[in-house]
């Protein structure tokens, strides 16, 4: 696997491997044995031998299907993956690639037109380990997608959900969430959603331009005070983080975009890590990229956030985008590029209100 496949590394990752009928030519040059269950062994780039499983082989298709384990899938490294039929080989135990995070595991078969009948209650798919499942708090659902028609990253929707899409707009509900954590919680411009949470950009209210982050957590009751987070980032760093308009998430952090503090349009960055606790301020962190642009809206392509340029503080109107590396330090300048576009294509391409990414290209909303 090339760089870039996973967003973040991956520990111990169950990886789906299909071999074709060139591939199994070339296995079979080398002595592949007539049951590869008995003469298959996947190994790393270091030579190491790693656990797996046949999910199917098809002699006459020319098809093998399988599970390997990765020690780490690595975001910024290509992964390495050889297989041999030299020495003694076969299927590991289920427990070695699936560990017990995975408490119910279910394929569906292939290929994928016999996939309407798992779907319509028949049950085709095959089990292949069974637990009593006992979740308190919640449950996570964790799949694997293989596609050969459109393998982008906009052409996937909901895998699995707990409810069904709405046929009539009329399930509308509202909660005023103003004074939470008794911090004035109110003027947001923009918000994302990181899996469990919505995060809201602040940006305005009756004191003026704040720092005020607020969150929403969807595991609770939506008119319930406690499904409420806020928190006073406006200081962030020891910089003037005020004056949000959008935010971006990456797969761990929530970019804030910068517009502009009162008094100036800004390009402070603010940063927030899912992962640590949203009222700690070690949660928290923010950088000046040193632009006077104010920044509308935002979106991120698997690897780098690109923040649609809005304002110039002196010359107004600007089409100067701003783009951060996120495998690069959060706080190092090199880490970000800028790229004039106003004059693109011969045309006054400047002031813009958001950003969207289709799995190949982004798109910057014109104002």
């Amino acid at each position: 696997m090339t760089r870039g496949s996973v967003q973040q590394d991956l520990a111990g990752f169950p990886l789906y491997v299909q071999i074709d009928s060139v591939g199994l030519e070339r296995l079979r040059t080398e002595g592949l044995a007539l049951d590869p269950h008995e003469g298959l062994r996947f190994l790393d780039a270091s030579g190491a031998e790693l656990p797996h499983v046949i999910d199917s082989y098809d002699s006459g298709a020319g098809m093998l299907r399988a599970w390997v384990r990765i020690p780490l899938l690595a975001s910024g490294e290509d992964t390495i993956l050889s297989l041999t039929t030299c020495g003694s080989g076969g299927d590991s135990d289920l427990g070695e690639v699936f560990d017990g995070h995975h408490r119910y595991l279910y394929h569906q078969p292939m290929p994928s037109d016999e996939a309407a009948h798992v779907v319509a209650g028949e049950g085709r798919g095959r089990p292949q380990r069974e637990l009593e499942l006992a979740p308190s708090k919640g449950l996570t659902v964790e799949g694997w997608v293989v596609t050969t028609a459109e393998p982008r990253t906009e052409a996937f929707q909901v895998i699995a959900a707990q409810w069904p899409l709405a046929e009539v707009m009329n399930g509308f509900a509202t909660y005023d969430a103003g004074l939470t954590d008794d911090l004035e919680t109110r003027g947001f411009f923009g918000a994302v959603c990181a899996g469990r949470y919505v995060y809201f950009s602040p940006q305005c209210n009756s004191e003026g331009r704040h720092g005020k982050a607020l969150r929403y957590d969807t595991h609770g009751g939506f008119d319930d005070s406690c499904s409420w987070a806020g928190y006073d980032a406006g200081s962030t760093s020891g910089l003037a983080t005020r004056g949000y308009y959008g935010a971006v998430f990456d797969g761990r952090y929530v970019y804030y975009v910068p517009r502009t503090d009162g008094d100036t349009h800004h390009s402070r960055v603010l940063r927030h890590d899912t992962q640590g606790d949203f009222r700690e301020p070690s949660s928290w962190s923010a950088f000046d990229a040193g632009e006077q642009i104010s920044f509308q809206g935002g979106a991120f392509d698997g690897r780098y956030v690109y923040f649609a340029p809005g304002y110039h503080q002196e010359t107004g109107p600007s089409g100067k985008v701003l783009r951060f590396d996120t495998r690069a330090d959060f706080h190092y300048r090199d880490s970000y590029a800028t790229f004039d576009a106003a004059g693109t294509s011969g045309l006054p391409c400047t002031c813009f209100d958001g950003a969207v990414f289709d799995g190949r290209f982004v798109y910057f909303v014109p104002l």
